[in-house]
C-alpha cells in the first residue's frame, strides 16, 4: 500500500484497517495451526518428516504481528498529518 498525497485520508484509513484485518486474522490462524500442526506431530509420533510443518504457523504469527506494527505506525502518521480521527466515518443511521 501506498500513501501517495493523491488519496484521501478516508481512502488511507479503509486501506490501513484493512491491514489491520489480516493481520490478525494472520496472527489468529498462525496460532490455530501451530496448535493444531503440534498436536498432529505428537500423535503420528514425532515424525522427523512432519517438523518442517511446525514453522508455518509461527512464521503466520510473524507475519501478522509485524503486519499489526505497520498498520499502527501508519495510522499515527495519518493521524498526525491530518489531525486525531482522520478518515474515521461515521456511521449512518437508518432514516425514519
Amino acid at each position: 500500500m501506498t500513501n501517495s498525497p493523491a488519496k484521501s485520508p478516508i481512502q488511507r484509513r479503509i486501506a490501513i484497517d484493512r491491514t489491520r484485518v489480516f493481520a490478525r486474522i494472520a496472527v489468529i490462524g498462525g496460532v490455530l495451526y501451530a496448535f493444531f500442526a503440534t498436536w498432529l506431530y505428537i500423535r503420528s509420533g514425532f515424525e522427523v518428516t512432519r517438523l518442517p510443518v511446525l514453522l508455518l504457523g509461527p512464521v503466520f504469527v510473524v507475519q501478522g504481528i509485524a503486519q499489526l506494527k505497520r498498520a499502527a505506525t501508519l495510522t499515527a502518521d495519518l493521524e498526525r498529518e491530518f489531525g486525531a480521527q482522520a478518515g474515521v466515518q461515521e456511521r449512518r443511521r437508518k432514516s425514519e
